[in-house]
């Protein structure tokens, strides 16, 4: 206290980190598979799932600033991308759980609107809380689909072809 950090061993999930996803039982963006694995069975059958889905090449290009940003990476942002890319998706897990979908999702891009019948189910105007998310880490605000190369779109395409094709993003 005195110093104003917190000693190591209070931080299983590492420097800075006050959980660790392995220790925690439950975490942001924990996946439905990951709560099942954890006993969440009953709750996960049992609960409304509400997710939100946002087109993969602006996903990709926000994850890459977040990740060049964050991790201080000096790589450029095109290979940075391409390391995103060449992972899972990050939605599938989300949206095509084989053993439960979703009861809604919300689309990032017209989140607004989507949000009205959320919010008429659970009686809160759920827009009028928005949370701010990590938009200060792009550090350029063009369209993703100016910034990507036609490989990279190519390689998205295939990766995400359910979300292109589930939610009609344009390619």
């Amino acid at each position: 206290r005195a110093t104003g950090t917190i000693p190591s061993r209070f931080l299983p999930g590492g420097e800075g980190k006050l959980y660790s996803k392995a220790a925690a039982r439950f975490y942001n963006h924990i996946t439905p598979k990951a709560l099942r694995s954890r006993g969440a069975g009953d709750m996960l059958d049992r609960a409304w799932l509400v997710t939100i889905v946002r087109h993969p090449y602006e996903q990709t290009v926000s994850w890459a600033w977040h990740q060049k940003t964050l991790r201080g990476l000096d790589a450029p942002l095109s290979q940075v991308i391409d390391t995103g890319i060449a992972r899972r998706s990050p939605n599938l897990p989300y949206l095509f759980y084989r053993r439960r979908r979703p009861d809604f999702v919300i689309r990032y891009e017209h989140m607004a609107e989507d949000l009205v019948p959320v919010s008429d189910r659970v009686g809160l105007d759920l827009a009028a809380h928005m949370p701010v998310t990590k938009g200060g880490y792009r550090g350029d605000r063009k369209p993703a689909s100016e910034m990507l190369s036609m490989a990279q779109k190519a390689a998205l395409q295939a990766r995400d072809r359910l979300i292109f094709e589930t939610f009609g993003y344009e390619r």
